[in-house]
């Protein structure tokens, strides 16, 4: 959620908007597959000769990943000048899954479908905002109107975990959005995902329900108590 990237979720496609796609290529795909950094199962499909787009298929879910351009201080320009495509000619281009690949998908804890609707209505809306209502999701850590009420740390984390019916996401920071702003989002009349209720929301609590699923949301700083701190390269979760 760095660098000034946008989400447009199209109904057969994921679409990542950003100035510098090739760049972010090396922490979502694995050269071999073999490493434990990237998304298992993401191949290269195609890429515009210009740059404007470039698609990835998911093998395990047949879904569609895409990269667009789109330069925040030049929305009209649909394409890059210079194309760096150093990246996406190293992605592993396999039809098939690595063993080590499956393994860790394997690993991926199993959502319910009402958990699904939510993570995905909630990622779709990571940077909407609303001037007159005075809200803002901003990606959680940078709040569009500078507000400063909340004593964390300025570091700024975010930390999600879940499985099954029910999902936690922990943010926190400077500029860290308060959670009653989030779970208005993701409830408003207008904008909303449809059957979702907000309850218990106070500026750093809140949770947000639907069918049989709930979404909490807090804001705090940062959880040293789930993660204590790197061990051989890795985090390590408190006990």
């Amino acid at each position: 959620m760095a660098n000034d990237i946008r989400f447009s979720p199209r109904y057969d496609e994921f679409a990542i908007l950003t100035e510098m796609a090739d760049h972010l290529l090396q922490t979502i795909t694995s050269a071999t597959g073999q490493g434990v950094h990237g998304i298992p199962g993401l191949r290269p499909l195609e890429a515009a000769n210009n740059g404007e787009y470039l698609k990835f298929l998911h093998l395990p879910t047949q879904a569609i990943l895409s990269f667009r351009h789109f330069d925040y201080f030049a929305p009209n320009q649909r394409a890059p000048e210079r194309f760096f495509d150093s990246h996406w000619r190293s992605v592993n281009r396999s039809c098939e899954m690595t063993e080590r690949e499956r393994s860790r998908w394997n690993d991926v804890p199993v959502l319910h479908p009402d958990a699904e609707r939510l993570l995905a209505g909630l990622i779709s809306r990571l940077w909407t905002r609303s001037k007159t209502e005075r809200w803002a999701v901003s990606a959680l850590t940078r709040d569009a109107f500078d507000r400063k009420d909340f004593t964390g740390s300025g570091d700024d984390y975010r930390y999600l975990d879940g499985r099954g019916t029910t999902l936690h996401l922990r943010w926190g920071g400077m500029f860290a959005v308060p959670a009653v702003d989030v779970a208005h989002c993701l409830t408003h009349p207008r904008i909303g995902i449809a059957g979702a209720q907000a309850v218990c929301h106070t500026d750093n609590t809140a949770e947000v329900r639907l069918g049989e699923a709930c979404l909490m949301l807090e804001r705090r700083q940062f959880p040293w108590d789930l993660v204590q701190h790197f061990t051989q390269g890795r985090y390590v979760r408190a006990k």
